[in-house]
Parts: C-alpha cells; structure tokens; sequence
C-alpha cells in the first residue's frame, strides 16, 4: 500500500496545482526544435525577435493567478483535512486515479530548514549554480526593448 502521505502528496499536486489554472496555461501548441536546444526557436514581437530560451513565457498577472488558485485549493485541502469524504474522494479521484506511472515522491531535505552553507555539497551546489547564472548571463539576449527602436504607437503619430 502506497504511503498515505505520497498519496496526499500526489492529489495535491494534481488537483490543486495542476488542474487549475495551470491547465490554461498549458493549453496550446509548444514550439519544435529541430536542433533540440530550441536556439533555432524565437518568438516575433512587434518590438523584434525574441529568442525562445530567452522569453518569459508567463507575465506576472498569470503569476499572480496561478498562485491564487494554488493558495485557495490547498487550503480548502487544509479546512477539510479531517472531513474523511473529502480526504477519501480527495486521494482517489485525484491522487491514485490520475497519478498511475508517476515517479516515486522524494523528500526535498533542505525545503524549509536552514542549509548548512559550508558543506562541500552545499559550496558544490552553490558554486555550479553561479557558474550556470554567469553563463546564462552572457548569452542572454536584451530582454526589453530598447525605447529606440520601438515603432511609433497610434497616439504618438
């Protein structure tokens, strides 16, 4: 028998997270790379082009929707906790029903607790993600555009 805890884990995920407003995000046509690393993808915008590992691809409004939706399904999970219908049709319906073939849950050890910043995994871990922040620095693109280079809008004419 599955952990109960795993399953609780499972049906949050799928029914609060993703079965939200998510799911309208995640509806469309998501762009194919022939060379895999999707550089030879852009996004064309009336300000110029827009390389696709350099786009935003949610704006702060949807940001704030997804999290409102997030916030307000997992406390409705929180206030029916000890409602045994809820939790039961919560765990089938959500989280064994629509969950089969998904990777064994891991704990994430250092999710809420301090790190201990002067480990070695902690400097390895660090460093590598440095090194990655600089990296993708140089090869990113000029994000907003420049006031120059932008076409007159109809009210500017």
């Amino acid at each position: 028998m599955k952990d109960q805890r795993e399953r609780l884990a499972k049906a949050i995920t799928t029914r609060c997270v993703r079965q939200g407003f998510l799911e309208g995000l995640h509806i469309g046509t998501f762009p194919g790379s022939i060379a895999d690393d999707y550089l030879d993808v852009k996004v064309v915008s009336p300000y110029g082009e827009i390389p696709w590992n350099g786009l935003c691809r949610i704006s702060q409004e949807e940001m704030k929707a997804l999290m409102k939706s997030v916030v307000n399904n997992i406390y409705t999970v929180l206030v029916n906790i000890d409602n045994p219908e809820f939790m039961e049709a919560l765990l089938k319906n959500w989280g064994d029903n629509r969950t089969i073939g998904w990777d064994k849950s891991e704990v994430v050890p250092d999710l809420v607790l301090p790190l201990d910043t002067e480990s070695p995994e902690f400097i390895e871990r660090h460093n590598a993600w440095e090194k990655k922040q600089r990296l993708d620095e140089k090869d990113k693109p000029e994000l907003v555009p420049n006031p120059a280079k932008r076409p007159k809008q109809p009210d500017e004419i």
